[in-house]
C-alpha cells in the first residue's frame, strides 16, 4: 500500500509543479511584433513600477480569484491522478489511506500556495521584471474587456489543456507505476539476500 501511496504523492506534487506556474504568465507578444530596435515608437522608461501599481495588476487580473480556480483544478486532478495510481484493484483501506494522503496534501499545498504567501512574490517578480510602462500597458490590457475575458477564460483553458493532456499523463503515471514496482522489488531482492 506504502508504494502506491508514494506514488500518488510523487504524481501530485510533480503535476503542482508543472502546471501551477502556467497560472501566473501573463499573453507574450506576438511572433510578428516589432523589436524594441525595429519600434518607431519611444522607448518605454526603465523605472521600476510602484509596489500599488503592481497591486493594481494583480487586481487587474484577478489573480485571487485565478489562484483559487487553480488550487481547485489541481485539487481535482491529484485525487484522480492518485486513484489511477492505485488502480482498479486497490482495496478499501487503500482507498482511504490516498483519500488521507490526498487532503494533507491538498491542506499543504493550499496552506504553501495561498495567496496570503503568493501576492508578495508575485509582487516582488513583477516588481523586478516589469517596467512601470509595461505594468501600466497591462493594467490597461486586462482591466479591459477583453483583458477581463481572456482572465475568466484562463482557468477553463487550462482545464481544456489537462483533459486533452490526460492520455499523456496516464501512460506517464503507468510508467511510474512500474518502475516504482521494478525498484521496490530490486530493494526487497537486495535486503533478502543481505538477510541470508
Amino acid at each position: 500500500m506504502t508504494r502506491w501511496l508514494f506514488a500518488a504523492a510523487l504524481a501530485c506534487g510533480g503535476l503542482v509543479a508543472n502546471v501551477a506556474p502556467t497560472f501566473a504568465q501573463t499573453p507574450s507578444a506576438p511572433a510578428n511584433a516589432p523589436t524594441e530596435a525595429a519600434s518607431t515608437e519611444a522607448a518605454p522608461t526603465k523605472a521600476a513600477p510602484t509596489e500599488a501599481r503592481v497591486d493594481a495588476l494583480l487586481d487587474a487580473m484577478d489573480m485571487r480569484r485565478t489562484l483559487d480556480e487553480m488550487l481547485a483544478q489541481i485539487d481535482a486532478m491529484g485525487e484522480t491522478m492518485g486513484q489511477q495510481m492505485l488502480g482498479e484493484s486497490a482495496t478499501p483501506e487503500q482507498r482511504d489511506a490516498l483519500k488521507r494522503v490526498v487532503a494533507q496534501q491538498r491542506d499543504a499545498m493550499r496552506g504553501a500556495m495561498s495567496w496570503e504567501t503568493m501576492a508578495p512574490i508575485y509582487k516582488r517578480v513583477y516588481m523586478r521584471l516589469f517596467t512601470a510602462d509595461e505594468v501600466e500597458a497591462m493594467i490597461a490590457f486586462y482591466g479591459s474587456d477583453a483583458g477581463r475575458g481572456i482572465m475568466r477564460k484562463m482557468p477553463q483553458a487550462m482545464q481544456i489543456t489537462m483533459e486533452e493532456m490526460a492520455p499523456v499523463m496516464q501512460r506517464i503515471i503507468g510508467d511510474l507505476r512500474n518502475t516504482l514496482e521494478q525498484e521496490i522489488e530490486r530493494q526487497a531482492e537486495t535486503e533478502a539476500s543481505s538477510a541470508r
